[in-house]
This record gives C-alpha cells, structure tokens and sequence, in this order.
C-alpha cells in the first residue's frame, strides 16, 4: 500500500507522515516517483515494480491493490485496514456500474 524510504523529514523530495493520517507517506515537493521506482527496483533485485499514487487512484486500481498488493511499510495496521475496508466496500458497490460503463465505452470504439 506505501512505502517509505525517506531520509531527514527536511530534505528535499524527502518522505514523511502524512499530516491527517490517512496515508504513510505523502512526497514534499520535489519528489521524483521515477526515482522511487528505481530505487526500489535495485533494492529488491526485480523490474516489475508498479508504483501508484492510491489516493489518486480509480477505483478499480485501489481495489486491485487492496486485495492483491504486497504492502512493503505501514505505520499502522489501522490505517492500511480502513484502505483495504474501504476499496473492496467501495468496489462491491461501484464495480458492476463501473463495469458496464466500460463496456459500453469499448462497444461505442466498435471492432479494430
């Protein structure tokens, strides 16, 4: 759900807690998500790293992320419990709607 890889609060582009505890993390400015996602790609050894904004996010990438996201820091237990609460409630309510609108948006693009 986040991840936190910060260096003194004061630095520029640093990480540090988000001032409503909703999120971990929020980016100062001068945050570069790239340089996170690379970052994150030599200290786990791996490319497949999906970096995302959730509080930014639709409804369908929150959702995937709740139920299928590897969480690599959380201050608190609670907070990343009421993220998972809320965007699988959230979905189980909006998805189907959501789900036709898309459909009907890809049968109005017609066959390639």
């Amino acid at each position: 759900m986040s991840c936190s890889c910060s260096s003194a609060p004061e630095a520029e582009g640093a990480l540090v807690p988000h001032p409503t505890g909703i999120s971990d993390i929020y980016p100062n400015e001068g945050f570069d998500p790239l340089a996170l996602a690379a970052d994150l790609s030599k200290v786990l050894r791996t490319d497949r790293i999906d970096l995302a904004d959730l509080r930014r996010a639709g409804p369908l990438l929150r959702f995937h992320a709740a139920r299928d996201g590897i969480e690599i820091f959380s201050r608190s237990s609670e907070v990343t419990a009421e993220f998972r609460i809320a965007a699988a409630t959230f979905w189980c309510d909006a998805g189907p709607i959501i789900d036709r609108a898309y459909e009907a948006v890809l049968d109005s693009l017609g066959d390639p």
